[in-house]
């Protein structure tokens, strides 16, 4: 079969692509912006495949994602999530943090409850890329940031990568 129906962004012919194919989902109340990028005017049908299996796991990668930041919270190597929750608490002004925080709970830090706030934005699909076949944007949210918190991930939907992006 030469045509691949790829999870919201419909029938995609490998051997005839578009530069760049937009498309959108909605996951916990979020709509989520989806790109699906290609460098040349063909890819592989076997990369192809392998986005439509990231995108038929989106949920499972979703929650694998949050539980990785979760983990990543307390332990060592988990700096860039730590810097981007402080760089969060630092910028944002105190009236647009109270919306996301409740500065009275003494139980939960304010960074801690910045980090159950993280939600997928957007996720953008490479597959001509060796490196970051995926990459999906977490944020505290469109109103009060644009700076991400992006995970490349690998074809099979590996975290290779953490970085805080513009």
């Amino acid at each position: 079969m030469r045509h691949i129906d790829v999870p919201y962004f419909g029938i995609i012919d490998p051997f005839s692509v578009e530069e760049e194919y937009p498309g959108e989902l909605e996951l916990r109340d979020v709509n989520v912006l989806l790109h699906l990028n290609f460098d040349s005017h063909w890819i592989s049908p076997d990369k192809l495949r392998a986005v439509k299996d990231l995108l038929d796991n989106v949920v499972a990668i979703d929650n694998r994602n949050r539980q990785l930041l979760q983990e990543q919270y307390t332990h060592a190597d988990g700096h860039t999530l730590r810097y981007y929750l402080e760089f969060m608490q630092e910028k944002i002004w105190r009236t647009e943090l109270e919306q996301l925080v409740d500065f009275s709970n003494g139980s939960i830090p304010p960074r801690e409850q910045l980090l159950h706030r993280l939600h997928l934005i957007s996720a953008g699909f490479y597959p001509d890329r060796e490196d970051g076949f995926a990459v999906f944007d977490y944020s505290i949210g469109r109103d009060y940031t644009r700076y991400v918190l992006a995970l490349y991930l690998s074809e099979e939907g590996t975290l290779q990568e953490m970085t805080i992006e513009l």
